[in-house]
């Protein structure tokens, strides 16, 4: 594939093998709400730009779904196994938190 477009290293496979999220067999579907314009969506952007490509990659059995610019305040919405979900708030200042420094005190089912 020739290195053309925006951050094309995105889509090599050294970068897309160094993402360290792997979720368990339970998450079936991912869904990422966040807005394209506006200070508030600008983490849930930088997430979804450099960090989806990785999930994907890491997670083949995952469909994630994006939806743009449906509601005020970007979140994440997860679908389990035997119809259960839950949500984490997006911003800028807690996605590095959410994803890299704390440890899951809940395992998935």
């Amino acid at each position: 594939m020739p290195m053309k477009g925006r951050f094309p290293i995105r889509r090599t496979l050294q970068y897309l093998s160094q993402g360290n999220v792997v979720f368990k067999d339970s998450v079936k579907v991912m869904t990422v709400n966040y807005n394209t314009h506006g200070e508030l969506g600008e983490g849930a952007r930088k997430f979804v730009f450099f960090n989806i490509p990785q999930i994907q990659y890491k997670n083949p059995w995952v469909q994630i779904m994006m939806f743009k610019n449906m509601t005020p305040s970007p979140f994440l919405r997860f679908y389990l196994v035997y119809f259960l979900e839950f949500s984490i708030p997006l911003s800028d200042t807690n996605i590095r938190r959410q994803w890299h420094q704390e440890p899951v005190t809940r395992p998935f089912l």
